[in-house]
């Protein structure tokens, strides 16, 4: 294995423990899109690791991402581990994962799935943060989040790491940036 591939090994296992350690830096991460003239990020839940390119992430149908998705379906993804000195960006296309609704929705702890039923869509105006309602039905949305191109950015006193890397149709081919 070469040291570029090493490279892209072990970032690849720090975004899978996003999922599987509660309390990992790539847990909560950045989701940036546009509606073709302004971007916007905020952050969300890496919520499932599909394959080495392939990820979910959990959100309300009616949300601005949603919207800006269907005109412009790519989105960046950031993600920094700052222990380990570790970012990671990962230029992704976004489809509907609307065929596993059911599969993801069942295994939402009751107190959260709130937070897909309210009343208003998120980002209405409201007079108070009480007068949020909730109702049925849930606005549960699965996005689907194919990875093709990767930058990698490894801060070290040594020297730092950069890598810009690109998804073959079978794994990540990597080469090396002047950091």
């Amino acid at each position: 294995m070469t040291e570029i591939d090493e490279f892209i090994k072990i970032s690849l296992i720090e975004l899978r423990k996003g999922v599987s350690v509660k309390r990992h830096p790539f847990r909560y991460f950045t989701f940036s899109t546009t509606d073709g003239i302004h971007p916007f990020s905020r952050t969300v839940v890496l919520r499932k690791i599909l394959s080495d390119h392939e990820f979910l992430v959990f959100t309300d149908q009616r949300s601005s991402k949603v919207a800006h998705l269907q005109h412009h379906p790519l989105a960046s993804c950031l993600f920094y581990h700052p222990k380990q000195q570790l970012q990671m960006e990962l230029l992704c296309e976004v489809r509907d994962g609307t065929e596993e609704f059911h599969a993801h929705w069942n295994g939402i702890p009751e107190t959260s799935r709130k937070d897909y039923s309210t009343t208003l869509a998120p980002g209405s105006n409201i007079q108070s943060p009480l007068d949020v309602s909730f109702q049925e039905p849930n606005h549960f949305h699965v996005l689907k989040c194919f990875g093709f191109k990767m930058n990698l950015l490894k801060l070290r006193k040594e020297g730092h790491l950069r890598a810009a890397c690109t998804w073959d149709g079978q794994q990540w081919q990597g080469s090396w940036l002047v950091p």
